[in-house]
């Protein structure tokens, strides 16, 4: 995410985010004059005030701010600032205010090549401050220095013990906690590509995916020796950061059972074969008091399962898309059946919508937020974890996180969301201009519906070289629609200006001229567009030359080359180069 408006770094006091946090609290009438800019303000701590939030005597004579932690004094002098400018009001007032869900973290995937730069991740740590989120997550997989295992990070620009450090020494400045995440059995293609790793694999000569096409190996198989590889590195997390608190992953599988580990699974069954692995490879959680998160993908497949977590883990619900039928997505109400009256605390996670993408797929992103959270608030959930995946190459900008960042934060302290307010609340953020463009390249996915999930017109128009299957159904009239917003969000761009302002312009400049070169792909593949291979070839190089330049503006080196071997539209497209 990108934060700090074009005018600077500096966040006005009252801006938009302020007012539509501050609107939501509660407020009672007292007797007397209200306070004002003059009044004298007073810091109270007060253990019956809930975590988080506040209770304000708002009052000539004084201001009290009553709270019972450092993240409600900030929100509560927030709302000060807010009461001191609202004019609406002359009388003393008690203005009460906590959040609906004591847990709002966001999870950044460092996965998957792109590793943001210093300077990036303060600015996503500021943002996500702003917004009240109180937990970051970074999921390493294979970008951390762990010891012996130079073959795998060399060359990726990993982070390192002291680097995380440094993340930590941030972020707890900013009242947020971080923590670090891995997967302890799938996505590990980038360890499993290396002949050292490769006979750890599920598949090792990997498996036809659903397009049909191959997928190299990405899973290891459920074997004690690689729970106990696996037990080397968590410990190894485990012991950097001052949180003591690690997401343990859990990911629904594709692989297991299907290679070395079929019979186990054929004598235990995958569940239990999986939930065993993950025990073994996690023994370090629990152990000297860190703390676990897991994905509950594994207690879906026998509900049973739920009562050997322990009460040090918590489960996760993840969802990344909303209820479909287009797509087959059933929501939170299917994916989370079975924490549904346990009586055990667990948080809901939506996704960011901004993997696979250079649109963004906003509208489906908030709507997968306001499932979650309608489902989670109901059955008792206690957090939310909103997910920015890597995907392929990790090529969108942080920028496209941001609408989801805005909708899960107000949702998951207001319990309402921003609706036709959200350009509003983005101008907070990002240059007014640069809201606009991102909510309208944020219809495309919608004007182009594609019966698959975690993806959108804009990369499988890409990644196919523009030629879609027939069986989607993808009509001419939907394009049309499509190219329209696209030439929308690019005519509300203005021209750059220096800042903050020129970077992120620039970053959605450049996803609204990979999405019009999307659909002049298609366009080509349907014979509407007489644009040679060579032609396409060159505005291709020149599109990758302007991404290669912000990658190295916004993250470190490592990881782009292998990012950029992830996407070739080229090879997709019919003919002889010149």
């Amino acid at each position: 995410m990108s934060g700090g408006r074009a005018t600077g770094n500096r966040i006005d006091a009252v801006d938009e985010i302020s007012r539509f946090f501050a609107q939501g609290a509660t407020r009672v009438v007292l007797e007397g004059p209200r306070g004002d800019a003059t009044s004298t303000v007073i810091p109270r701590r007060d253990a019956d005030v809930p975590a988080q939030g506040f209770r304000i005597l708002y009052r000539h004579e004084g201001i009290e701010v009553l709270h019972s932690d450092d993240r409600g004094l900030c929100a509560g002098l927030e709302t000060v600032e807010y009461l001191n400018d609202d004019q609406t009001f002359d009388t003393a007032l008690e203005v009460r205010d906590a959040p609906l869900l004591p847990v709002r973290a966001w999870l950044m995937d460092m996965s998957g090549d792109r590793i943001i730069s210093w300077d990036n991740l303060v600015r996503l740590v500021e943002v996500l401050e702003r917004l009240r989120y109180n937990q970051l997550e970074l999921r390493v997989g294979h970008a951390f220095t762990y010891r012996d295992q130079d073959t795998v990070w060399e060359g990726t620009s990993p982070l390192t013990p002291l680097q995380l450090r440094r993340i930590e020494t941030l972020c707890t400045t900013h009242g947020i906690r971080l923590v670090t995440a891995i997967e302890p059995l799938t996505h590990w293609e980038r360890w499993l590509c290396h002949p050292e790793y490769a006979g750890r694999a599920e598949l090792p000569s990997g498996r036809t995916g659903e397009d049909g096409r191959h997928v190299p190996p990405s899973e290891l198989a459920a074997t004690p020796d690689n729970a106990h590889f696996v037990a080397s590195l968590v410990d190894q997390l485990t012991q950097v950061l001052g949180s003591r608190r690690i997401n343990i992953g859990g990911h629904s599988t594709r692989e297991l059972g299907r290679g070395a580990s079929r019979a186990a699974v054929e004598r235990r069954g995958l569940a239990r074969v999986y939930m065993d692995f993950i025990e073994h490879a996690t023994h370090a959680v629990g152990e000297h008091g860190v703390v676990g998160e897991m994905w509950a993908d594994v207690l879906a497949l026998d509900p049973g399962l739920l009562a050997e977590v322990p009460a040090h883990i918590v489960p996760i619900v993840r969802c990344a898309e909303p209820p479909d039928p287009l797509r087959g997505t059933q929501g939170f109400a299917v994916a989370g059946a079975v924490m549904e009256g346990s009586g055990r605390p667990f948080w809901v996670a939506p996704g960011a919508g901004s993997w696979n993408t250079f649109c963004g797929r906003t509208v489906r992103a908030r709507a997968n937020v306001e499932d979650a959270l309608q489902w989670g608030v109901a059955h008792g959930a206690t957090g939310i974890l909103v997910t920015a995946w890597a995907g392929r190459g990790h090529w969108a900008p942080e920028v496209l996180n941001l609408p989801c960042a805005v909708e899960a934060a107000v949702r998951a302290w207001r319990g309402q969301g921003p609706g036709e307010r959200m350009h509003r609340l983005l101008s907070a953020l990002i240059p007014t201009d640069v809201a606009a463009a991102v909510l309208t390249l944020g219809d495309v996915a919608e004007l182009v519906p594609l019966p698959v999930r975690n993806t959108d017109i804009t990369w499988e128009a890409l990644r196919r070289g523009g030629d879609l299957p027939r069986e989607w159904a993808v009509d001419d009239a939907q394009l049309e629609r499509a190219r329209a917003a696209v030439a929308l969000a690019d005519g509300q761009l203005e021209p750059g200006f220096g800042g903050t302002g020129l970077l992120v312009r620039t970053q959605v400049r450049l996803c609204i001229d990979m999405c019009a070169y999307a659909l002049t792909l298609v366009d080509v593949a349907r014979g509407r567009s007489q644009a040679s291979r060579e032609d396409l070839a060159v505005r291709w190089e020149q599109l990758v030359t302007r991404h290669r330049k912000l990658w190295l503006a916004t993250a470190r080196e490592g990881g782009l080359e292998h990012s950029l071997r992830q996407l070739d539209p080229i090879a997709h497209v019919p003919g002889a180069t010149a």
